[in-house]
Order: structure tokens, then sequence, then C-alpha cells
């Protein structure tokens, strides 16, 4: 494979990535010194799942998701008058991955579990990219802990949809050996076992191959259910209305 193929996966997997704020030379301050002070970072067990969080300032709670091969948003400003929850999903950066498939559906799921644990019953979100898209799947499972969503670079159909042809190709021929260093630097500094990297491109790459787009629950005014995309509106109507 030629390094400019590499740059162009590369450009695909920041599309569909981290958002997460730590640009390689915040990684390595982050590897000097793992927990900023503002930043209280902390495990919770869910779904047989031992998952990573960052809280930091006081308020409303306002969670995070960030991007696949991401890590935990860094985005202080918000904190200065909420609660910020800044989660770390299944395979990524502090959170070990666990034997059972990654899809979106269950980091949604996860994410859920986690505010519960943390005795939060309505928050705010805001996802990047992967993270967003698991952000519509929190509101769409498990409505009553969204009160508002914002999504930056996420898509709510499949990734065949949502790509241009050609950077569709490019995902669906994702190298094994796929690690550019702004990706696979900080993930080697926090990971309990950074020789799962090649497990997690594996598992990101077959989720987004296989999610066909989120499914409405029926209580939305859709008696089977629905892709996403047909019940957009009725969704927005309930979070309008939280």
């Amino acid at each position: 494979m030629t390094t400019s193929h590499l740059i162009s996966i590369a450009g695909i997997a920041m599309s569909l990535l981290a958002g997460s704020g730590h640009h390689e030379g915040s990684a390595n301050a982050r590897a000097e010194e793992p927990q900023r002070p503002d930043a209280s970072g902390n495990y919770a067990t869910v779904n047989g799942l031992r998952m990573y969080y960052e809280t930091r300032g006081e308020g409303e709670p306002l969670v995070l998701l960030h991007g696949a091969f991401g890590l935990a948003m860094d985005l202080p400003a918000l904190a200065k008058n909420r609660r910020v929850i800044a989660v770390e999903l299944q395979g990524h950066g502090h959170t070990a991955d666990i034997d059972r498939p990654l899809s979106v559906e269950q980091m949604a799921d996860d994410t859920a579990a986690l505010l519960n644990e943390l005795k939060i019953e309505r928050a705010d979100f805001f996802g990047y990219s992967m993270g967003g898209v698991v952000a519509l799947g929190v509101a769409i499972r498990h409505p009553s802990l969204v009160r508002k969503l914002a999504i930056n670079g996420s898509y709510f159909g499949s990734v065949e949809a949502a790509f241009e042809p050609e950077a569709f190709k490019q995902f669906r021929n994702l190298p094994a050996d796929f690690a550019p260093p702004m990706l696979k630097a900080p993930y080697d500094k926090v990971a309990p076992d950074p020789t799962k990297w090649p497990t997690l491109v594996a598992k990101i790459k077959k989720a987004g191959m296989e999610f066909k787009g989120l499914k409405c629950a029926p209580e939305f005014g859709h008696e089977n259910g629905g892709a996403f995309s047909t019940c957009t509106h009725a969704r927005a109507e309930c979070l309008s209305r939280h």
C-alpha cells in the first residue's frame, strides 16, 4: 500500500474518529500527567465492561462521546458551568476491550448504564463522529436520559450511505495493519493492553460495515420500529418536549 493510500485512509478514519481534543502533543502531555488536576478519572462496571470516564466541573450534566479510535474528549471550556462526563467506549483509551462485538447499540446501552451508575436521570449529550451515532442511539434506545443532543460529523444510516463511494471503498478495504501515529500513539499511552490495537481496528471496521442504521422504538409512532431516517421528526419532537 502506498503512502498516499495510507494518508487517504487515515483521513477517512479521522472522519469516523476521535474528535478527542488529544492531538499528538496533548497526548504526550497526558501521558506525563495521566490525570489532569481539574479532571477526575474513574471506572464503572457496566454490562460486564470496566468503563473509564472523566468528570470535571459542576452543574447540569453533559456527556461527551468521542469518535472511533478516540479518547475522552478534553474540552475544559464546557466545564465552566457544567458537570462534564467524558466517556471512553469499549476498547478505546483506558477502557479495555471484552469478548463481545463492538456495535453502536451496545455502546449506547453501555453509556446509558454508566449514567444509571452515576445516578444521573437526564443529561445533555455531545457526540463526535462515531460518538454522535452512539449519542443518537442513546436518544432512541433510552429517551428518558436525553434532554438535549448535539452531534458533529455523524450519520444515522449505513456507512455506505453516509460516505462518498470512494471513501466507502477505502473504509471497506481498511487494512489489518492500519495504525497511523496520530491515532495509535495516544492509544498506546493509556490502553490497558496496547497489543489489542489490531482487534480494535478489526472491530471498528466490522461494526461500520454491519451497521445499517438506528431503529426507532415502537412508542415513537412506528409500530415495528423503523430506520432512523423514518423517525427523525418523531424523535426531535420527543427531545423538544424534554
